[in-house]
């Protein structure tokens, strides 16, 4: 009888308590609906600390944060990898001194420094994935070096100098998470090469006489039953003047990915080596590094060769539109 009157006197405390947490919770929605609505389709940019990545529920601030996002609210993230770079290069015995808050980076850190940051952002990236959000990781950032500054060398480190913000404002009403850094060079971004491909579309374009509008629309020394009735030649000439800057664009952007993606692939060798031996890590770093030097070096010649086809074909583009035909006496 007496545990039948404590069960019931249990039950009835816990629908109370239940209720009183229901009403709690309803307020809080009614709250964040206020937030919502007050922000919706602005912009907050969030900079994660390097210790919160490491956290145990670091998982549900992601979800959270993709929550924000399909709600409407623009969300910019920016990850903190110094706990990272500091296991990466103590690992590879680099010491690097920090003046003043900032890391004196020396060239033979930059590499592990770029992989660590890479783990990083593609670690929040695969989060975003898994609640069903999509993430870029992007190069939006323009630095410039320290250099000296009252007799300290700051080497390779740097300071940002512009955010390209037009770009990150395309990527946000795409529907896609933005996170800073990237680790591509400008011309290894599609949308820069896109948008240097565009402006030779447009110059040659408006730079294009009568002769030349004129041969794409009835082209010469082409059989009339290729022009009437069915105009296949006036449509191959019209996606033909689509195409080349197209190609411009894919050419130089294809060759700069190609050398990032190969010293990623250089870079990922040394994490795979390193978590099934230390000394296996160690001894693949060595060649990785070398290697990844070798890729640097042969990108700088790839981009020289690469912006000089691409301003030869685009000037040669220009002369086409603009040249008159030929007089005969």
């Amino acid at each position: 009888m007496f545990r039948g009157i404590i069960a019931a006197f249990s039950v009835k405390d816990t629908l109370s308590m239940d209720k009183t947490i229901l009403k709690e919770q309803v307020e809080i929605i009614r709250q964040a609906f206020g937030y919502i609505n007050q922000f919706k389709g602005q912009t907050f940019v969030i900079k994660l600390e390097s210790s919160l990545i490491s956290h145990p529920l670091f998982p549900l601030l992601v979800r959270d944060v993709v929550l924000l996002h399909r709600m409407g609210i623009n969300v910019i993230l920016v990850p903190g990898a110094r706990d990272r770079i500091n296991e990466v290069l103590k690992k590879y015995a680099i010491r690097c001194k920090t003046v003043n808050g900032v890391r004196v980076s020396p060239p033979e850190a930059i590499p592990l420094i770029k992989m660590a940051a890479f783990d990083v952002t593609n670690k929040i990236m695969t989060m975003l994935a898994e609640n069903g959000a999509n993430g870029v990781i992007g190069n939006w950032v323009r630095a410039k070096s320290i250099g000296v500054r009252n007799g300290i060398d700051f080497q390779s480190s740097g300071i940002v100098e512009k955010v390209q913000v037009d770009i990150v404002n395309k990527v946000l009403t795409e529907g896609i998470i933005p996170i800073f850094p990237g680790g591509a060079n400008v011309t290894g971004n599609i949308a820069v090469t896109g948008v240097i491909a565009a402006c030779t579309l447009i110059i040659t374009t408006f730079s294009g006489n009568r002769h030349y509008w004129v041969d794409i629309i009835n082209t010469p020394g082409v059989p009339w039953w290729l022009k009437i009735p069915v105009p296949l030649m006036p449509v191959v000439e019209f996606i033909s003047v689509l195409t080349k800057p197209f190609v411009l664009m894919v050419r130089l952007f294809a060759n700069m990915l190609a050398g990032h993606i190969v010293i990623l692939g250089f870079i990922s060798i040394i994490f795979i080596f390193g978590a099934m031996a230390v000394s296996l890590g160690y001894g693949v770093s060595i060649v990785s590094l070398l290697f990844m030097v070798f890729m640097d070096l042969l990108e700088v010649l790839v981009a020289l060769i690469q912006a000089y086809v691409f301003t030869l074909l685009s000037a040669l583009y220009f002369g086409l539109a603009s040249a008159e035909p030929e007089q005969h006496q």
